[in-house]
Order: structure tokens, then C-alpha cells, then sequence
């Protein structure tokens, strides 16, 4: 293995950590120093002077440890423990060589030295020499080693060649013989979830952190551990710790309260917690940070803003990211999109033009100018971005997953697909002046997860261009982060009918699709499948029977037919306020499987309903789909 290799860089980083130094015990030593004196007559001055030279090491005197040392050779040139002890010496001052010669010299005239095998097995391994370091750990395991230390070594040198499955036995005995040290520990943890063995590898962190409860390192190795694993909650549990017991003392060992926030901020952000996330990120003091990290946390402090629809501010901060790095053109989109948001089309538009001389091949760049010259127009800039906004009305969504549909609690589609239509009728509504009212129109494409624009938007006839443009600034309400563009808009008619009995809606858009569900109420009207679910329009929905669900729109090619598969309803009475102050629960989507912590919170707080499994009678029989 090459000395630079990033296995090497591994390895040599766990022998090298400060955080419970792995070095051979001293009782070791002790231990070597009184088999010799056993075997021969030894001078008392020697052996007291190597007591005195061990005691001076143990305490960081080295050249005082040294004379003392040197002074005993010189008196005893064949009294192994003393070469030993100077081997120790010269490797504590950075001296490799000087170290391997002296314990070889050691290993000559006493073969069966434990300490120095266990000593020269370390220094190889630290070197990189690991065919060296495997002869010389195994001899001390064949001579009875009792630390640990020769399984730890021979565990490592098996994680270099990437044998897992095979360090995980000597890593765990280590850790059996040793059981408060740290770095065996950790090693033993990250071979665990390399193997995928989350729930041992959860239980020995559990063991290292109530071990070191009180150690922020610990705790912060954990937790960069658990998010290159991407065990999130793990490791945001670990470094909230850490920085609870590093706030209000200095830093330690190289790791700042700051890169604590950061690391907790950046978590909080993969779960769409932009305002746990800005809390974190308004904590960090920006010059305690490397130059290169500086830039970076501006422009995610702008990215937690701009979701929070704060979008002056994110501006701000968003400015001062591409300013303080110029070569970044990341920082400059995200300047650009902020500008065009705040109204500021001419500094966009000249900002645009700048970018396309500095990055000519980019492609985000050349869209975003083509974006923001779009913007420029005087038919879309009298409809401005980031306008409070109130609409009021009911929707039905259908789409080919079952019942429960888990895109509605936080995770993928059923089948990897979702081909869905929604419908929706604003009864009352404004964008701004512009109003909505009676407004009713579909949508059909994949609107769950990260794609929020549909394929193709279907409004009535009578809508206008002013409420079309309000209606793409209302799904960019959704998600501020990037433009929403609706790509393909079509003026149709739209029959939206209500049976008398509230339970039967059927939309018809001629030509195009046909849907038809029936609401599943008891006999008060009430819904009897309503739960909390991931929705741009409400926090619940409730769970309707699919009767028919085609969609044939042959001019765009859409075809298909998800009929009596899933089906949802909603009433909703949605606010531009309520995502500015995080309060739905599709803002934390995470993509994770199921209802995440932070979305947990919220329906606690706001005692949303949880659907409990549906009824085998009331599920939708699933059917291959007929396209």
C-alpha cells in the first residue's frame, strides 16, 4: 500500500489520534524490565536509572528520559529493556529509524521481548510497512500478548486490505481485552458499518460514548463517523453533545464550536430543517473558520433564508458568498436566482451577463440567464416573485402506488414510478392583486419528491395569463431554492364536477384524461381514512376509492391508466405565511422512508391524525398498468 494512499491516510490517522493515545501500556514495559533483571545479575544503578528514564517518558521528559537511557546502555550494552526503553524514546521525538534500530538491537539480544515486537509492530504500520508490522504483531501474539494491542495492529492491517469481515473478530477481542480504550473502540465501529452491522455498530458507539460522556472529541468522531455513513439522526444526537459540552470553553484538539454548528447545520439542511438549520448556522463565528469554509457558509446561510422565503436577507448573504470567493460559480447562480427574486431584474440581467464571460461553458449559467432575461419582460415582471399569496379550495390526487400511498409519508413510490394527475379548484384566492378566484386546474407529470413542477399544467379556458404566471409563483412558494418553470401550459376545458352526496368528484378535460374517485365518510360525513401526509396544498389528506384514473393525452404522448389504485382528497385553506414559518410538512421531506424526526414533532404538536393500515376491503386492488 502506497505511504499516500487514502487507506494508508486511514490507518495512520487511527495509530496517530490524540483522543486516548494508543501506545503500549507502561505496565508492559515494567514487565520487560523485571524478566531480565530475573534471567542475570544486573547492576541496582541500572535498573534504577531505567526506572527513573521510564518515569521521565511518562511524563513527556524526553531528554531527560534520553541521557538517562543512553547512560544505562553505556553502563550495560546487552540489557534489552534499556534498548527497548530508547526505542520508545526516539519514536516519542520523531525518530523512526533511530527507533526500529534500537528496538531490533533489542530484539537481538532477547528474542522473545514482547514489548518490542508489540513497539516495532506500531512503527511499522505507522510507516505503512505492513507485511513488517504483521510478522512483528503475530510474533507478539504467538508470545502471549495480554494488551490487545497485537489484535488491534493485526485488525488494521486487514481494514488496509479492505478483509472487514476478517478484522471485525481481532478488532472485538481488542476491544474484550481493553474495553475503555477508545481507539479500539472506534476502529471496531467503523469495520461495523462498513459491514453494515448498524445495530452492534450502534451499541459499541453507545459503549464509547458513555465511556468518554464527557469527551466533545469523542462524541464529534462519532458523529462525522455516523454522517459518512449517512446514519443522520445518529450523528446529529452525537454532535449536538459534543457542542453542548464544548459551549462556553475554548476549542479543543482542533475541532471548533464553529465546525460543530456546521457539520449540525448541514444535517439539518439534508432534512429540509431549514430553521433548526439557520438557528445552528446563526451561531458560527464566520472568522473561526478556514478561508475556503467561509464562502461556503455564507451561501448556506443564504440557502436556509431563501427556503424560510426570507429572500432579501438570503440575498445578502448570497452576495456576500460569490464576493468572497469570485471563482465559485455556484455562489453565483444562487446570487443571480436571489437578485431575480427580490425584484432586482436589471442588477439579475447584468449580474447574467457577467457570469456568462466568466463561465461561458456552464450550463446552469447560460439557463439562469435565459431565465432571468424571460423575467425581464414587461408581461411577467408586473406579477412579482415572493408575494404573499391565499388560496381556499379542494383537490383529489391519483397516482398508480398503493394504500397508503409512501410518497405521503416520506418515502419513494410504490412501483419507482409516479404518474400522477392533481386536480384543484380555488374557490377564493389572490396572488398578490391578482386574483384566483374560481380558478381550477391540473396538473399531471411526477410532483412528488424533488420534481415540483408538473410535466404539463391544464387550466380552463377563461384563465389568463396574469393568473398562470401567479400560479407558477405559487408553486415556487413550494420550493424557493430553484426556478419552477412550467413547461408545457394548456388552455382546456375542465369539467370539475361534486356529486350531491359530497363523495363522488369526476374531472373530465376532453381529450386529455378522466377521473373519478368516491370519499370514504361515515355517516356524519366525516372522513373515515384521514392522516397526516407530505403535500404542498395541506397537512392531511384523506384516502378515496380510485373508480377510474386515465390519462390519454395523445399530443403529448400521455398515456395511461391507474385505475383503482390510489387516490387522495384534500380541503385545503393554504397561506403564503404558512411556508414562510415552516409549518408544512413537505418542507422536511428527506426522501427517508417514513415521517422523519422533525415532521414526527410536528404532528405531535399540531395532533394531526396517522392513518392506521387500511381495511384489506377498502384497499384498491392493484392492477398492471395499461398504458
Amino acid at each position: 500500500m502506497p505511504p499516500g494512499s487514502s487507506r494508508h491516510r486511514f490507518l495512520v490517522s487511527l495509530l496517530n489520534r490524540t483522543l486516548v493515545r494508543t501506545v503500549i501500556p507502561s505496565f508492559l514495559l515494567l514487565v520487560g524490565v523485571l524478566a531480565l533483571t530475573v534471567g542475570g545479575a544486573r547492576d541496582s544503578r541500572s535498573i534504577e536509572d531505567l526506572r527513573k528514564a521510564e518515569s521521565a517518558l511518562n511524563q513527556t521528559r524526553l531528554d531527560e528520559a534520553l541521557t538517562l537511557c543512553l547512560q544505562v546502555i553505556e553502563r550495560d550494552s546487552k540489557y534489552a529493556p534499556a534498548y527497548y526503553l530508547l526505542g520508545t524514546i526516539y519514536e516519542q521525538q520523531g525518530s523512526k529509524e533511530s527507533a526500529k534500530q534500537a528496538l531490533l538491537k533489542a530484539l537481538k539480544l532477547d528474542p522473545g521481548h514482547l514489548a518490542s515486537h508489540l513497539k516495532l509492530g506500531t512503527i511499522h504500520l505507522q510507516e505503512g510497512d505492513f507485511s513488517s508490522a504483521a510478522k512483528a504483531l503475530q510474533t507478539a501474539a504467538t508470545l502471549g500478548d495480554a494488551s490487545g494491542a497485537s489484535q488491534y495492529g493485526l485488525g488494521l492491517i486487514l481494514v488496509s486490505k479492505s478483509k472487514y469481515a476478517q478484522a471485525r473478530p481481532l478488532l472485538l477481542a481488542a476491544v474484550r481485552t481493553d474495553p475503555k480504550n477508545a481507539e479500539k473502540l472506534f476502529a471496531l465501529i467503523a469495520v461495523e458499518l462498513q459491514l453494515k452491522q448498524r445495530t452492534k455498530a450502534r451499541t459499541h458507539s453507545l459503549q464509547l460514548a458513555r465511556l468518554h460522556s464527557g469527551n466533545p472529541w469523542v462524541l464529534y468522531r462519532l458523529g462525522i463517523l455516523f454522517i459518512q455513513h449517512q446514519m443522520l439522526d445518529d450523528a446529529q444526537a452525537q454532535l449536538e453533545r459534543a457542542a453542548t459540552l464544548l459551549s462556553g470553553t475554548t476549542d479543543l484538539k482542533g475541532v471548533q464550536l464553529s465546525d460543530l454548528y456546521l457539520q449540525l447545520a448541514q444535517i439539518r439542511l439534508t432534512r429540509q430543517d431549514n430553521f433548526a438549520a439557520l438557528q445552528y448556522l446563526e451561531k458560527i463565528d464566520i472568522s473561526k473558520l478556514s478561508p475556503e469554509l467561509q464562502p461556503a457558509t455564507l451561501d448556506l446561510q443564504g440557502t436556509a433564508l431563501l427556503a424560510l422565503g426570507r429572500v432579501a436577507e438570503a440575498r445578502s448573504k448570497h452576495q456576500q458568498a460569490a464576493q468572497f470567493d469570485s471563482s465559485q460559480s455556484e455562489h453565483w447562480e444562487h446570487w443571480i436566482w436571489t437578485e431575480l427574486l427580490t425584484g432586482r431584474t436589471t442588477k439579475a440581467s447584468s449580474l447574467a451577463a457577467e457570469a456568462k464571460k466568466k463561465w461561458p461553458r456552464s450550463l446552469p449559467i447560460q439557463k439562469l440567464a435565459s431565465l432571468v432575461e424571460r423575467e425581464h419582460s414587461s408581461e411577467r415582471a408586473h406579477v412579482p416573485f415572493s408575494d404573499e399569496w391565499h388560496v381556499k379550495g379542494e383537490g383529489l390526487v391519483c397516482c398508480p402506488c398503493a394504500v397508503p400511498c409512501p410518497c405521503r409519508s416520506n418515502g419513494p413510490p410504490t412501483a419507482g414510478h409516479c404518474e400522477n394527475v392533481g386536480t384543484f379548484r380555488i374557490e377564493t384566492g389572490h396572488y398578490g392583486s391578482v386574483t384566483l378566484d374560481g380558478l381550477t386546474f391540473a396538473s399531471a407529470g411526477c410532483t412528488m419528491g424533488s420534481q415540483v413542477a408538473p410535466s404539463v399544467l391544464y387550466v380552463n379556458r377563461e384563465t389568463n395569463d396574469d393568473q398562470i404566471i401567479a400560479l407558477e409563483r405559487l408553486y415556487q412558494s413550494f420550493l424557493p431554492l430553484r426556478p419552477i418553470l412550467f413547461s408545457e401550459v394548456r388552455r382546456k376545458e375542465i369539467l370539475f364536477a361534486k356529486g350531491n352526496d359530497g363523495k363522488a368528484y369526476e374531472v373530465t378535460i376532453p381529450g386529455s384524461l378522466e377521473i373519478k374517485i368516491l370519499r370514504q365518510t361515515d355517516d356524519q360525513g366525516r372522513p373515515l381514512f384521514q392522516t397526516a401526509a407530505v403535500d404542498y396544498f395541506s397537512n392531511t389528506i384523506e384516502y378515496a376509492k380510485n373508480v377510474v384514473y386515465r390519462v390519454f393525452d395523445e399530443e403529448l404522448q400521455l398515456r395511461w391508466d391507474f385505475s383503482r389504485r390510489q387516490a387522495n382528497f384534500r380541503v385545503f385553506d393554504l397561506q403564503s405565511k404558512m411556508y414562510k414559518q415552516g409549518m408544512m410538512l413537505v418542507q422536511y421531506s428527506d426522501g427517508s422512508g417514513s415521517f422523519n424526526k422533525r415532521q414526527q414533532e410536528l404532528i405531535q404538536a399540531w395532533r394531526l391524525p396517522v392513518l392506521h393500515p387500511v381495511p384489506r376491503s377498502s384497499r384498491p386492488i392493484n392492477q398492471s398498468p395499461r398504458r
